[in-house]
């Protein structure tokens, strides 16, 4: 199967940036991963309903999958008031 295309919110992408190498070099290894199999991630709930998480290590990658499009929407740990606030912003953009 070919691998979807990926797109990175503005504040996922400036997360990434930020992450220590060996972080962001696992959290690169999950997007293409994802990109392969969007199935990978778990199915989220409540307010973030229709958008997926895959967890690497500490963090979280949330991202949701539209068509042959994957729209990373967040990075970052698990604090669910920022997650969803990033989430929120990513989503309301689109």
């Amino acid at each position: 199967m070919a691998a979807l295309e990926v797109r990175l919110s503005p504040e996922s992408g400036g997360a990434i940036r930020t992450l220590h190498p060996d972080a962001m070099r696992k959290v690169r290894a999950a997007i293409d991963a994802i990109a392969v199999d969007p199935s990978l991630g778990d199915d989220l709930i409540d307010e973030l309903e229709g958008m997926r998480r895959i967890r690497v290590g500490r963090l979280r990658v949330i991202y949701r999958v539209s068509g042959r499009i994957i729209e990373v929407l967040a990075v970052g740990r698990r604090r669910r008031s920022t997650l969803t606030s990033r989430c929120d912003s990513a989503a309301t953009e689109r």
